[in-house]
């Protein structure tokens, strides 16, 4: 894993590529292609296997690190709608919101609040924003849109847009948005 972390992980941009053919792409505008949702597979798996890790496992401060690292940058790539796009880097080319990426992003935040790992001053209005986006997506008939679909790639979506990946992604952040009122 952490070979794996190491070659995708631009420690410039504070981001990880989709894989190894993505490193040398770059976007329309001249950006590096990071991939939206990926980064949020990438903050969601930190976020689940640091669930069980014990509290003394060796590298739990190098999962932190990562995850902090990473989502500190994220928080940079919020739209002032709340949401991400497809492309991090390029979302001009991208201008769809996506909610895949965001629940993901929603998630993690609320995820890293809840335990301690982020700083509520810092993380807690970004997270609201996201969750306020994330509800404002779900359609009247229960869909939630603007899912992108299957792929490796950013692309733009649609409000019928929807895969059962996006509305995890959802129920994810809704269950740390939950604890924390609960525990508020």
């Amino acid at each position: 894993f952490w070979v794996t972390m190491e070659t995708l992980y631009d420690p410039e941009e504070r981001l990880v590529f989709r894989d190894t053919r993505f490193i040398t792409k770059r976007e329309a505008n001249g950006e590096k292609v990071f991939w939206g949702r990926g980064n949020g597979w990438v903050l969601g798996a930190f976020a689940r296997v640091m669930d069980f890790l014990p509290a003394d496992y060796h590298s739990l401060v190098k999962y932190e690190q990562y995850f902090v690292q990473i989502i500190s940058r994220i928080v940079e790539l919020q739209g002032a709608d709340g949401y991400w796009h497809s492309s991090l880097l390029d979302p001009e080319s991208y201008p769809s919101k996506e909610t895949s990426a965001t629940g993901f992003y929603t998630y993690a935040l609320w995820w890293g609040i809840n335990r301690g790992i982020l700083d509520k001053e810092t993380y807690l209005e970004p997270a609201t924003k996201a969750w306020e986006a994330m509800v404002i997506a779900v359609q009247c008939s229960g869909k939630l849109g603007y899912v992108q679909a299957i792929g490796d790639t950013p692309q733009n979506v649609s409000a019928e847009s929807n895969d059962v990946y996006g509305t995890a992604a959802f129920m994810l952040a809704g269950l740390e948005v939950s604890k924390y009122l609960l525990e508020k």
